[in-house]
């Protein structure tokens, strides 16, 4: 699973420490997030909506089960 966040603060200090982050990877948020923007909020959809966005960092997080409750909603 991939997580982009564009700027420093507890999701990120939190991230750091976590055992199950694989890999953090400085740079390349703005891209991920850009690729996924049309699929979740529309076509023709800037996201970040600003202009020179931070590069932010990319976490690479291993999942090792899912679990859930009620029907597959895809």
């Amino acid at each position: 699973m991939l997580v982009a966040h564009l700027g420093l603060g507890q999701k990120m200090g939190n991230s750091e420490r976590d055992p199950r982050v694989g890999t953090i990877t400085e740079g390349g948020a703005p891209e991920l997030l850009q690729g996924i923007a049309p699929r979740l909020l529309g076509e023709g959809v800037k996201f970040p909506p600003m202009d020179n966005p931070p590069p932010g960092r990319v976490i690479h997080i291993a999942v090792e089960r899912v679990a859930g409750a009620g029907p597959l909603v895809s």
